[in-house]
């Protein structure tokens, strides 16, 4: 039976991270595709999951130190109307 991890935290995160061998996914529809069967049973993970798709840590985009900075559960639309991303990143797709 897999785990299924839906941290408040980035903190709680990094503990659930370090205590667990996790698949860490943010949205999951590639992941739910890859791992599932084909019998209508629940997809098939090797590993606990790690949700990190609702951390507020994790979905900031900002400029730091100079430098640009993505969270890691941005979601690309939001990176694409985002007004510190420059226009040849968030140009639509032709």
């Amino acid at each position: 039976m897999v785990n299924i991890f839906i941290p408040d935290t980035l903190a709680e995160a990094l503990r659930i991270r370090g205590q667990h061998e996790t698949l860490v996914i943010n949205g999951g529809t590639d992941v739910m595709v890859k791992y599932r069967r084909w019998n209508g049973m629940p997809p098939d993970f090797p590993l606990d999951v790690l949700h990190i798709g609702s951390l507020t840590e994790l979905k900031r985009i900002e400029i730091a130190e100079g430098k640009l900075r993505i969270g890691a559960a941005v979601t690309l639309s939001e990176l694409m109307e985002h007004p510190f991303v420059p226009d040849y990143i968030s140009l639509p797709i032709r």
